[in-house]
């Protein structure tokens, strides 16, 4: 191509791109009148004249709760200004509270006493927590520390806390608490309160726990604990020795002369298969004599029958 073709080419070339159709041109100038629009409103809302904030009535409110301060109001006053000062996030409940101070030992004070001297529920219940999990008030700081007592109430009360200097005193008086390593819990009828002292152990697994018993028909064996859903080897030995079964034999047995199939697949230890093949072999061999005699089904071996005997009676 020589030069003259070059030119014509991209002339041609260049043509194409800016050349636009009769539609084309008309959406073109479309976006460009949107645009100009979106402009001048922009600069309307800017320079457009706005109403100042009128801040005369917060003002009026924060000089009233100056003014209640003063002495010399009426209580109609006092009432107006309690208001306006809650509006404004000023007031406390909590300045209402009739209190009467008095010197008191805070190490198993009553409820009561501790509404003398003006705390709320609230407070209160956190004060009794502490101490149900073996709190002792030794010193005025102790009683400082606590998060529910504010520094201006600790302030008002510091004067007439009085804590004998005898630390033996609260020692028999709050005996202290058992400690983990001498917990034992029977898992063959303890509840779910009980189980979920044991470390580790939340209210899912003992949950789970229970529920498992009861399918089985009561544990023989704390080792049965393996068996229970998502308990692994690690968790297992972190209870270990902190569990038994104090009742082997209290178990709820299963009378195999009697029992229907649902009845025996029901049972964690009966699969289908064994249900069906002891329905079976009953119906052909008749009622059995001693549990032993299971032993003689092919699905039975020795670690099944171990594990499945003490749920079985004959009768």
């Amino acid at each position: 191509m020589n030069l003259k073709g070059k030119k014509d080419y991209f002339k041609e070339t260049l043509k194409d791109y800016l050349s636009f159709s009769r539609n084309e041109r008309r959406g073109l100038f479309a976006v460009i009148l949107i645009l100009f629009t979106l402009i001048i409103i922009r600069v309307a809302i800017e320079y457009w004249p706005q109403k100042p904030e009128d801040f005369s009535k917060t003002e009026k409110e924060i000089n009233d709760f100056f003014v209640s301060k003063k002495p010399g109001l009426d209580s109609s006053d006092k009432k107006i200004n309690r208001q306006q000062r809650t509006a404004i996030g000023s007031y406390s409940p909590n300045e209402d509270k009739k209190s009467e101070l008095f010197n008191f030992n805070p190490n198993g004070l009553s409820a009561e006493d501790w509404k003398r001297l003006g705390f709320s529920e609230r407070q209160i219940r956190v004060i009794k927590n502490y101490e149900a999990k073996g709190g002792k008030f030794y010193t005025k700081d102790d009683v400082k520390k606590m998060y529910s007592i504010s520094p201006e109430e600790y302030r008002r009360i510091e004067p007439y806390i009085s804590i004998p200097a005898n630390r033996g005193a609260y020692e028999n008086k709050f005996p202290p608490r058992p400690s983990y390593d001498d917990l034992k819990v029977d898992v063959g009828s303890a509840d779910t309160t009980e189980i979920k002292k044991l470390r580790g152990i939340g209210t899912v697994y003992a949950n789970r726990i229970v529920k498992y018993r009861t399918k089985l028909g009561g544990f023989y064996s704390v080792n049965q604990l393996h068996e229970v859903w998502g308990l692994n080897d690690s968790l297992y030995n972190e209870i270990a020795p902190h569990v038994y079964v104090a009742d082997s034999n209290n178990l709820t047995k299963i009378n195999i002369n009697a029992a229907t199939f649902n009845e025996l697949k029901a049972h964690p230890y009966f699969s289908y298969n064994l249900a069906n093949a002891l329905v079976n072999y009953r119906i052909q061999h008749g009622a059995f004599k001693v549990i032993a005699d299971i032993r003689r089904m092919p699905l039975v071996d020795e670690e099944l029958y171990r594990k499945i005997a003490p749920y079985l009676k004959v009768e």
